[in-house]
């Protein structure tokens, strides 16, 4: 499970230090072998009675030729090498952009607070450890009086309606439970006032002796006053 306290690395994430290993390791590999290609294709790919034995070299000698005249061995050799290294690097700088551009627009690769995050994850699974054991006192208690709840399908509701409509759904629904999907928290600090929570839950219930289960984003809005942290603005849509 992700830990955003981890520091064992020399500060850093333990994950770092085998991702650091494993990238010394492919970097020795990748030079040895260019090294190894080198030699091999001096002192015997591009040898005369080898060479023309290698299906296709022929007219991709031709075609290197023909932009830098006769090459020699060894020109050959470099020219081919070149090539391939100039290849390499193009892709090499595709794919960093491509996972910089990932790790950027993924809030979840560096918490800007760790802190809040834990904090904010470990309220939602209060909350939603009380809708779980359906303890409706308990779970509104988790929102504020002046609380707003806006629904896709049921529209807007304060707090004594989303009270009614969480205790006829569990009259209607006694098994109905609430999973937040894992990976998919995202937490975001307001200044002054608190944190913004997106993810996606799963809710299942059975419904003609079958599991019904479905997967809906929502946002929830945190309000921190003093030591007490409670929401006071739901957004469920998807549905």
């Amino acid at each position: 499970m992700h830990n955003p306290e981890d520091r064992s690395f020399i500060g850093h994430p333990r994950g770092l230090g085998y991702i650091a290993f494993t990238e010394a390791w492919e970097r020795f590999s990748y030079y040895g072998m260019q090294a190894l290609l080198v030699l091999y294709m001096v002192n015997r790919l591009l040898h005369p009675g080898h060479i023309e034995r290698i299906a296709g070299f022929g007219p991709f000698r031709h075609l290197i030729e023909s932009f830098h005249g006769p090459l020699s061995v060894q020109a050959l050799a470099s020219t081919i090498f070149g090539l391939y290294t100039h290849s390499i690097k193009y892709f090499t700088v595709l794919a960093f952009a491509v996972a910089v551009t990932a790790i950027a627009q993924s809030p979840l690769a560096f918490p800007e607070s760790p802190q809040l995050f834990e904090t904010v994850a470990q309220l939602d699974a209060k909350m939603f450890g009380a809708f779980n054991v359906h303890d409706v006192d308990l779970l509104m208690s988790m929102f504020t009086d002046d609380m707003e709840f806006y629904h896709d399908k049921g529209g807007l509701t304060n707090r004594e309606q989303t009270r009614e409509g969480f205790a006829k759904m569990f009259g209607n629904s006694p098994d109905i439970r609430r999973e937040l999907i894992p990976g998919s928290l995202q937490v975001y600090p307001i200044k002054d006032f608190g944190a913004i929570e997106i993810g996606t839950h799963r809710f299942c219930h059975k419904e003609n002796g079958k599991d019904d289960c479905g997967n809906f984003p929502f946002v929830m809005v945190w309000r921190k006053s003093a030591d007490s942290w409670k929401v006071s603005r739901v957004i469920s849509y998807g549905h």
